[in-house]
């Protein structure tokens, strides 16, 4: 895949620089880029690019300041299907939280593109794209440990902290959702009904299940480790 061309903006007459770009652009095959390099935020240029060459193209942050910003500007190959605000939530939870806190349907109206979504509520495309891109895999890596290396205390505490708390933090999405999907949908299908009320199932199962863990198990298991190591018995 081409790299891409860089334009020094800094080096180029104030006024012949959008021109320069833009005849850089036009001449860019299909999937090929070139990269801009500014000394500030050439966010303008993107509004400027969308608003006359419409969604043909895709804009990565290469570098972002504070004294040099770059930024790739690819062509999108023909035929290309730009991936919807559905299909991003779909492969990553987290950055559904994002959806949501900017109130982007991402449920019924899905289909839609990330462009045309923050069209239609009047939002900063960029300033979306970015926290997408920070809240990118915060649900779905985890880290590599010595589980076996640790105490049952430690464990018992890490298991509480970080999965536990993934599950009440993720909780109340995965209900909002069913909530969502089967009350426009149910009608016609209705699996989703069926889903939704499984769903609250495991949910209440779960909820119980992790409140004895914390409660009554893990308190438990850390008062044995305690008394082995100081020699007493319960």
């Amino acid at each position: 895949m081409n790299t891409g061309k860089v334009i020094d903006v800094m080096a180029i007459e104030p006024r012949l620089k959008h021109p320069a770009i833009f005849e850089a652009f036009d001449v860019l095959d299909k999937g090929e880029a070139i990269i801009i390099r500014n000394d500030h935020d050439p966010r303008p240029l993107y509004y400027q690019l969308a608003a006359e060459r419409g969604n043909t193209f895709s804009w990565v942050y290469l570098l972002s300041g504070p004294e040099v910003w770059e930024v790739e500007i690819r062509k999108h190959k023909a035929g290309m299907q730009l991936e919807t605000v559905g299909e991003i939530a779909a492969a990553d939870l987290a950055k559904g939280e994002v959806f949501k806190k900017y109130g982007i349907d991402f449920c019924c109206g899905g289909k839609k593109t990330l462009e045309e979504a923050c069209s239609e509520k009047g939002l900063d495309v960029l300033k979306i794209r970015g926290e997408l891109d920070n809240a990118a895999g915060k649900t779905s890596v985890l880290p590599k440990h010595d589980f076996n290396s640790w105490s049952l205390t430690f464990l018992s505490d890490y298991i509480v902290n970080v999965h536990h708390s993934y599950v009440k933090q993720t909780i109340p999405v995965l209900i909002d959702l069913g909530e969502k999907v089967s009350g426009h949908h149910g009608k016609t299908n209705p699996e989703l009904v069926e889903v939704k009320n499984k769903v609250k199932e495991l949910v209440n199962e779960l909820t119980v299940h992790m409140k004895k863990e914390e409660m009554i198990l893990f308190p438990y298991i850390k008062e044995l480790e305690n008394n082995k190591n100081s020699g007493t018995s319960i």
